[in-house]
């Protein structure tokens, strides 16, 4: 198992797409900077839309989360799975004297190991961007009634960097069984994108035609989760947390069941 992660991992940055992928955050947090900068004027410091370098990291991940990251997560899969499968790269894995479920442990393991680099190198660089350009004086965050101090600004970042890390966990787990059915990386493409857009709109269009807000429909959304579902865990008075646990939870545990077993029939990749 351990050979198996290894291996996938030296695969991973072997890759132009991975280094690509490391070299878009700065450039995406520069543009931000720059956006916040000009958004800042239209408001005080007394506004929780108001941000300086404490506030930074935590709103601008909210605002890649949902779209860049969970792209990423597609990028990273399919080139894992679906592009192997098609260049015969997975074949020539899975005739060696290893078990299925141990290949794709590794792969769902040096994926998720991935991300974790990516969100940890979009932090620092964050911080780093935020203090160069930004204000520094204390700040209210969202849904809190009063400003924070750097400690607290730094805890709760690490808080929401931590919980979007578990959701990119959860959305990797199902596009991973969506890659493993596809054969073909438009099919592929085009179904994660699809469950990233219905999982997007389907609260939206149940409010619509239903006239009522459910917050368990809402909740049910792993992109609702990852828009606003973080930030109501971690408010100044928090509520819905167990619900929020138990969905996540469950994508992950029922996705990447199904995503070991899809790969351990033997013939759906020889």
């Amino acid at each position: 198992m351990k050979q198996l992660f290894l291996s996938e991992w030296q695969r991973m940055w072997k890759r132009k797409s991975t280094w690509l992928c490391f070299g878009l955050v700065p450039i995406i947090l520069f543009n931000f900077v720059k956006y916040y900068l000009k958004l800042n004027l239209k408001f005080t410091s007394s506004s929780t839309k108001y941000t300086t370098f404490l506030n930074f990291p935590s709103t601008v991940l909210q605002m890649n989360l949902t779209l860049f990251f969970n792209i990423i997560a597609i990028l990273l899969i399919i080139i894992s799975i679906t592009s192997e499968y098609r260049t015969g790269e997975l074949r020539m894995i899975m005739i060696r004297a290893v078990s299925f479920k141990d290949i794709i442990k590794a792969k769902f393991l040096a994926i998720v190991s991935m991300l974790f680099l990516l969100l940890t190198s979009h932090l620092i660089i964050s911080y780093i961007l935020g203090y160069l350009f930004l204000p520094h004086e204390k700040v209210k965050f969202r849904t809190y009634n009063y400003a924070f101090t750097l400690n607290e600004a730094v805890l709760y970042n690490f808080k929401y960097y931590i919980i979007a890390f578990i959701t990119l966990i959860a959305a990797a787990a199902v596009i991973m069984v969506i890659c493993i059915n596809c054969r073909t990386t438009t099919g592929a493409v085009g179904g994660s994108l699809t469950f990233i857009a219905a999982s997007a709109l389907y609260p939206t269009m149940y409010s619509v035609f239903t006239n009522k807000v459910s917050e368990i429909v809402d909740l049910s959304s792993l992109v609702s989760i990852q828009d606003h579902g973080i930030l109501i865990i971690l408010a100044q008075n928090p509520k819905d947390i167990g619900l929020i646990i138990f969905i996540i939870a469950l994508y992950i545990g029922v996705f990447y069941l199904i995503a070991v077993n899809l790969f351990n029939d033997k013939d759906c990749y020889i």
